[in-house]
């Protein structure tokens, strides 16, 4: 059992303007297609994910109103600080009975589309901070074994008119989580059969 928690943040240096207005969100249980594990308490903060689907051993996300804008004729005008919009995505995996959880992949795609006016620079960054708890090792519960890390992205998540230029660019992201380090680096033994993450 392990807790995931999955932040993931977007910033635009440019004028931008929040487009939706969101709330926390709980969309509930899934198991998988394949029996193989369960996705527990599934929730965001802001409601930015959307409702997720199972498919193999996968929960997947399409959000369409995670994004950020700043155009001339919205105001406020961002600059010269930035917008950010934000999310915390916190779900429970439940490896089912006979399997335990060794490697959670994660992957994120978008796109950001940047264009300024005279010597303005436009600027996208994007960021995937990802925390694990460790709820159990060979079925028994356990506390403090946890972990963290960050998501790699394409052009280390960052875009800027100065190097990309004008233009809408596409960008991915991905993260492999080693369950069974996270266990080791708590000094113990042992599988997870379920873990919960943001």
């Amino acid at each position: 059992m392990f807790r995931f928690l999955l932040s993931g943040a977007l910033a635009l240096a440019t004028l931008l303007c929040f487009v939706s207005v969101s709330s926390a969100t709980s969309y509930g249980n899934f198991s998988s297609p394949t029996g193989d594990v369960s996705f527990l308490n599934v929730e965001d903060a802001n409601g930015l994910y959307g409702s997720p689907t199972a498919s193999g051993n996968s929960l997947d996300f399409s959000p369409n109103a995670f994004e950020a804008d700043c155009a001339v004729a919205v105001l406020p005008a961002c600059p010269p600080t930035p917008h950010e919009v934000s999310d915390l995505l916190i779900l429970q995996i439940d490896a089912n009975a006979g399997f335990f959880i060794e490697e959670i992949l994660l992957t994120e795609a978008g796109d950001t589309t940047l264009f300024s006016l005279s010597a303005a620079i436009a600027a996208t960054t994007i960021v995937g901070d990802v925390f694990i708890d460790v709820l159990e090792i060979d079925g028994a519960p356990v506390n403090g074994v946890n972990g963290n890390a960050t998501m790699v992205f394409t052009s280390d998540g960052t875009y800027d008119t100065t190097v990309e230029g004008s233009g809408t660019h596409i960008w991915t992201g991905t993260l492999l989580l080693d369950v069974d380090a996270v266990i080791a680096a708590a000094v113990l033994t042992g599988q997870a059969p379920s873990s919960r993450s943001a």
